[in-house]
């Protein structure tokens, strides 16, 4: 600065000068990281919520004529439950499907089956391709809505209370967004009448002697299964 034409100068303690700078370096950086900040699902922050569907009223008067545990001649149960097996429900229209992870006469008597058994099906709500070997107790296969996700409608007028609590305790998956959706299947198990998840993501388990891999995705799950009873 000049003054009567001399230059003159101010002095600042060395202290504050760093101080100021480090004010000034701090204040900077926290603007950029509010400028370049990524948002939660760029980072994940908002993966993995547990999304459960929540309670069920049966509607269902005669418990005889529950389509799981009962007698219902609209179910097909009466027939798979002779298997000792396991099997796929197509919740939403109640269609069953049978892994033919062993082979069964009408009475339910086991049959020796050799080779392969490969089976494509389109039924009301239910698309299924399964490829089977009886003899080595394993399948593949590959399961597919066609008529959206799970709806409450037939399982609450068709079930009664406890099979309807075993449905909705299937019906809970990992979501990036919370948003309750769910496939509209579960795994069932023939002989116990208990029921296993099929949801949005990956499930590995055992079915009594039945181990069950799977993989979901938005409308499908691929499911394999294997026979693998203790030594």
């Amino acid at each position: 600065m000049k003054k009567d034409g001399k230059e003159r100068y101010y002095h600042i303690r060395k202290e504050w000068f760093w101080g100021i700078i480090a004010i000034y370096v701090c204040f900077s950086v926290a603007i950029l990281m509010i400028i370049f900040r990524p948002k939660q699902e760029e980072i994940g922050l908002d993966k993995k919520i547990c999304t459960e569907y929540g309670h069920i009223s049966s509607e269902l008067d005669n418990l005889k004529e529950c389509y799981l545990c009962g007698s219902s001649d609209a179910s097909m149960m009466d027939y798979y439950r002779k298997f000792d097996t396991i099997g796929i429900i197509g919740l939403n229209q109640w269609e069953i499907i049978d892994l033919r992870l062993k082979e069964y006469d009408s009475e339910g008597n086991y049959v020796e089956k050799e080779g392969t058994t490969s089976c494509q099906s389109s039924m009301q709500g239910v698309e299924s391709d399964i490829d089977a070997t009886p003899s080595r107790g394993m399948a593949r296969a590959t399961i597919k809505t066609s008529d959206g996700m799970f709806c409450e409608t037939i399982v609450r007028k068709h079930l009664c209370q406890n099979c309807l609590d075993k449905v909705v305790s299937t019906l809970e998956r990992e979501t990036e967004n919370g948003a309750k959706e769910f496939l509209p299947f579960c795994v069932v198990d023939f002989k116990t009448l208990e029921l296993y998840p099929v949801q949005k993501t990956e499930h590995s388990y055992f079915v009594r002697d039945y181990w069950v891999q799977i993989e979901s995705s938005n409308d499908s799950a691929d499911i394999e299964v294997y026979y693998l009873p203790k030594n």
